[in-house]
């Protein structure tokens, strides 16, 4: 499913290099240096909790469930995050723990407005996935869908 983004620009070279320094304080700082090779930074919009659900995270396994047995995806749609570490097979499991306590806490935050929604998207010929944020993506996919209204997330985008 293509996932359009709305109100999409380049980003100023101002909020390039704060992105850039944030990115570099990540497990993805790899991704500085495809912006320092030349690939396009721009930011937008996902406008509704529909395109927000079907966006890919950067997850393949979460705990003992994998996406690939699951959904027949190499990675996980933000709509299927909660699904998969809510199963019986990672109740158990520490990474499946941490990852749910983080989005707990990311609830607490956003619904207090304490979070801040830094999330960078990466675009390919395969589509967009969720290269940094994807646990702020499914607090505010989980929120929004708790409380039934759509939201718009705002995004960057890394193309290369």
């Amino acid at each position: 499913m293509k996932i359009d983004i709305i109100n999409r620009i380049d980003c100023a070279p101002d909020e390039i290099s704060r992105l850039k320094e944030y990115l570099q304080k990540t497990q993805v700082n790899w991704v500085v240096k495809c912006i320092d090779n030349g690939a396009r930074v721009s930011k937008g919009e996902i406008q509704g909790l529909s395109a927000l659900g079907n966006l890919k995270t950067f997850w393949s396994d979460l705990g003992d469930v994998s996406s690939i047995k699951e959904h027949g995806s190499e990675k996980f749609s933000v709509n299927q995050v909660m699904d998969a570490l809510s199963k019986p097979q990672n109740m158990d499991n520490a990474n499946a723990k941490k990852a749910l306590s983080k989005i707990n806490e990311y609830s607490r935050r956003l619904a207090s407005g304490q979070l801040e929604l830094i999330i960078t998207l990466i675009e390919t010929n395969n589509g967009l996935m969720i290269i940094d944020g994807n646990s702020r993506a499914v607090t505010y996919f989980e929120h929004y869908k708790e409380i039934e209204e759509s939201g718009c997330l705002p995004v960057f985008i890394i193309a290369y």
